[in-house]
C-alpha cells in the first residue's frame, strides 16, 4: 500500500530477507570517512545477529516494520484507486540494486537472517519505506524511534 506518512510518500509490504538485503545499506557512524554524509547508525552487532537469528530459529518473528528510505524511486502500479483515507493499493516494484535501499531502522532484525541455514531465511518481514526522504529526515526518525520508545520488562510476557 501507498500512503503519506508526515508529509513523505510511504509504502508498506512484506518481503524477505533475502529480497532486501542486496539492494540494503546502512548509513553507519565512521569517524575514518570525514566526507561521508552525515551517518546516525550504529555498527552492527555481531553477538546481537547471533541471538536474533537464535530466537527466529526458535519460531520467534517481529511483527513491527523495518523502515526504509528508498534511494531510487520505485515503480508502483495501482491495483485500486486511493481511498478516501487517502490509502492506494496496488504492487510495488523494488529497485535492483545495491545501496537502493537504507535501512532507517532494524538493522539487527534484518541482517540477523544471515545468521540462519538457508532453509529458515523464508520469512516475510513487513517493511515501511520512504522515498527518497533525506538524510536529515532518516536521521530524526532514527532518533524519535530510538529515543522516544520505553524498554519494557522481559517480565510482562510471563
Amino acid at each position: 500500500m501507498r500512503t503519506k506518512l508526515g508529509a513523505h510518500k510511504a509504502y508498506t509490504f512484506f518481503a524477505s530477507a533475502e529480497t532486501i538485503l542486496p539492494i540494503a545499506f546502512v548509513n553507519h557512524r565512521d569517524l575514518r570517512d570525514p566526507n561521508a554524509a552525515p551517518s546516525y547508525q550504529r555498527l552492527i552487532h555481531r553477538p546481537r545477529l547471533k541471538d536474533i537469528a537464535g530466537y527466529l530459529a526458535n519460531g520467534g518473528f517481529f511483527p513491527n516494520a523495518i523502515i526504509l528510505n528508498f534511494k531510487k524511486r520505485v515503480r508502483f502500479d495501482l491495483l485500486k484507486p486511493e481511498d478516501d483515507f487517502g490509502i492506494t493499493p496496488g504492487e510495488v516494484t523494488l529497485p535492483d540494486t545495491y545501496k537502493s535501499a537504507w535501512i532507517i531502522d532494524g538493522q539487527h532484525r534484518l541482517y540477523g537472517y544471515t545468521e540462519l541455514e538457508e532453509e529458515e531465511r523464508g520469512s516475510h518481514l513487513p517493511f515501511l519505506a520512504f522515498e527518497n526522504i533525506s538524510i536529515s529526515d532518516e536521521t530524526k526518525i532514527f532518533a524519535d524511534i530510538n529515543s522516544k520508545q520505553k524498554s519494557v520488562s522481559k517480565k510482562i510476557a510471563r
